[in-house]
C-alpha cells in the first residue's frame, strides 16, 4: 500500500528523501528556484509537495503543485471596474480555480519524479488519491498534470482510466547544435531566413539601439528597475494564456537564488540616455540555454523590431558560451519556427471535479485542446544541420570530461 505526505513548503521536504527522487542536475526540480517561485508567488498563489512512498515505506515519487485562481474571461474598460468592485466581496467572481500537479516554471518540464525501481502506476495511483482529496479541501474546480512530452506518456495513460483528458498545449522550440556564434549560424541557414533577419538587424541598428549582456548579480539588480518590469508587464498583458505573474522582487532575488545561472540582456536607446526598451533573462544548466522571460517596449519595437532581436542576440549569447541546446519556450511558432526549431509536443491531463463540466469538457475536447499544427521549416542549408550536431556531439564529450 502506498501512502502519501504532503508538506506545505519545499523546505520542510527532508533533503535525504529529496535526494533520492531527485539529481543534482535536474533543473526543473532545483529547490532554490522552486523555493524563490513559492515566496514571490505568495500572494498569487499556494503550492505544496507531495511525496508517495511504498509499502516498504521507501520513497516511490516527488510532486510540486501550485494552486491558482485564473480569469474565466478578460474585462476590459468599465466592465474591469465592475468586476474589481464584485471581488471585493467575492474574490472568486468569474475566475475558476485550479489545482496544477506541476510549477509555473519556464523550463518545459513537468514536476514529477518517480524512484528509478518504483512502481509508477501504483505511484501514481496513490498520488492522485491525494491530489483529489486536496483539489476538494481547496474547492479548486480543475486538476490539471502539466507539461508532459509525448515520450512521457508511458504511465501517464493510468490519468485517463481515471477519468482525466489528455490535451494538447503549444510545442515547445529547441534549437539544436553548436555554433560557435551568430555569424556562423547564419551562414548555415539559406538565403530567404537569413534575409529576413538581417532587414530586422538593420532595423535595430538603424534606431539606435544597443545590447548589455549582463551576469552580476548586484548589476542586474541595479538595472532592473520598476521601469523595466513594467517591459514585462506589457508581455504579460498580451499572452494569450495568463498564469503568474512575477513581481519585481523575484527578478532582483533571482540573481542571488541562482549564481552563475543567470544572464540577462538589455536593449539601450542611446538615443534616449540609454533608457532600456528592452530585456531577456535567459537561464543555463547543464549545457542548455532557456530563454525565460522578456520585456518589450512595444511602441518602440514596430519600428526596431526588438523582439526579434531580442531571440537573435540571445542566441549569439548563447551560442559563444558554448551552448549545445537552446530552449526557445512556447508561442510565437511562426517566428520561432524560421529560426529553424525542433518542435516538441507538449502535453497536460485535465480533469474537472463536477461530472457534468467533465462531461461538457470531454465533449469539445476537440475545439479546447485542438491539434498544434505548426509547420517546420527547412531552414538549413544541405549538410549544416548535421554538421552543428556533430560539433554538438564532439563538444558535449569535451565538456564531459572538463567536468
Amino acid at each position: 500500500m502506498h501512502t502519501c505526505t504532503m508538506y506545505d513548503s519545499i523546505q520542510d521536504v527532508p533533503p535525504d528523501v529529496w535526494r533520492c527522487l531527485v539529481t543534482e542536475v535536474d533543473f526543473a526540480m532545483d529547490r532554490r528556484l522552486i523555493t524563490l517561485q513559492q515566496r514571490t508567488l505568495r500572494e498569487q498563489s499556494r503550492m505544496w509537495v507531495i511525496v508517495v512512498r511504498d509499502s516498504a515505506n521507501e520513497p516511490a515519487a516527488i510532486a510540486c503543485l501550485a494552486r491558482f485562481d485564473l480569469e474565466i474571461v478578460n474585462p476590459r474598460g468599465w466592465l474591469r471596474k465592475v468586476v474589481g468592485v464584485a471581488r471585493e466581496v467575492w474574490r472568486r467572481f468569474l475566475k475558476s480555480r485550479v489545482l496544477f500537479v506541476g510549477l509555473p516554471l519556464p523550463c518545459a518540464s513537468n514536476h514529477l519524479r518517480f524512484a528509478a525501481r518504483a512502481d509508477r502506476q501504483m505511484a501514481l495511483e496513490a498520488l492522485d488519491r491525494r491530489v483529489q482529496e486536496l483539489a476538494r479541501e481547496e474547492n479548486a474546480d480543475y486538476v490539471v498534470y502539466k507539461k508532459f512530452e509525448g515520450t512521457d506518456a508511458g504511465p501517464m495513460g493510468l490519468l485517463e482510466k481515471r477519468g482525466y483528458l489528455r490535451g494538447t498545449l503549444p510545442v515547445l522550440h529547441k534549437l539544436v547544435g553548436r555554433f560557435r556564434n551568430f555569424g556562423e549560424y547564419l551562414g548555415a541557414i539559406k538565403a530567404r531566413y537569413r534575409n529576413q533577419i538581417t532587414r530586422s538587424q538593420k532595423k535595430f541598428a538603424a534606431a539606435g539601439l544597443r545590447v548589455v549582456h549582463v551576469t552580476d548579480g548586484q548589476e542586474i539588480r541595479r538595472r532592473f528597475t520598476p521601469e523595466v518590469h513594467q517591459l514585462y508587464a506589457a508581455v504579460h498583458a498580451k499572452s494569450k494564456t495568463k498564469l503568474e505573474f512575477l513581481p519585481l522582487e523575484f527578478f532582483l532575488e533571482l540573481p542571488d537564488a541562482l549564481p552563475e545561472h543567470v544572464a540577462v540582456m538589455f536593449v539601450e536607446d542611446m538615443r534616449a540616455g540609454g533608457r532600456v526598451v528592452g530585456f531577456t533573462l535567459a537561464m543555463r544548466a547543464n549545457g542548455t540555454h532557456y530563454n525565460v522571460y522578456s520585456g518589450v517596449d512595444y511602441e518602440m519595437n514596430e519600428r526596431a523590431h526588438i523582439y526579434f532581436n531580442l531571440f537573435y542576440h540571445d542566441l549569439d549569447y548563447a551560442f559563444s558560451i558554448g551552448t549545445t541546446g537552446v530552449h526557445l519556450g512556447e508561442t510565437s511558432d511562426g517566428f520561432k519556427s524560421r529560426l529553424g526549431t525542433e518542435m516538441v509536443p507538449m502535453y497536460c491531463y485535465v480533469k474537472a471535479r463536477n461530472p457534468v463540466v467533465r462531461a461538457i469538457v470531454k465533449r469539445l475536447a476537440r475545439r479546447l485542446f485542438p491539434e498544434q499544427q505548426v509547420a517546420r521549416q527547412h531552414v538549413f542549408k544541405e549538410g549544416k544541420k548535421e554538421a552543428a550536431a556533430k560539433r554538438e556531439y564532439a563538444g558535449g564529450e569535451t565538456a564531459a570530461y572538463r567536468t
